[in-house]
């Protein structure tokens, strides 16, 4: 039954490429993210480096932060984000990333 789901969890501190990390057939349903420092940090998720496609200048400040999304990207190929942020060394932020997934 849970087969049909997936999350990944990881810690980024820095601009962040996520190498085939939403499997063909899967929808992204969401991104959790969990600014562990009192540093709010502004990220962007996108396709391409430094892209917007899937998120766009979300403000994380400490504590809980989740993003509903509806993304389905290919039903033939595996999906890099990346994450990045325009704020210097992400200001100096630690943030938790949750990305949760399920089939198409």
């Amino acid at each position: 039954m849970f087969e049909n789901y997936k999350d990944i969890k990881l810690s980024v501190t820095g601009n962040t490429t996520l190498t085939d990390v939403v499997p063909k057939e899967y929808r992204l349903k969401g991104i959790l993210f969990n600014n562990t420092t009192a540093n709010t940090v502004v990220i962007n998720v996108g396709t391409s480096s430094g892209g917007t496609q899937v998120i766009n200048a979300q403000s994380v400040p400490q504590g809980l932060t989740f993003v509903s999304l509806a993304n389905i990207f290919s039903l033939t190929a595996d999906q890099t984000l990346y994450v990045s942020s325009l704020d210097v060394d992400w200001n100096s932020a630690s943030v938790n990333v949750e990305l949760s997934m399920s089939k198409y």
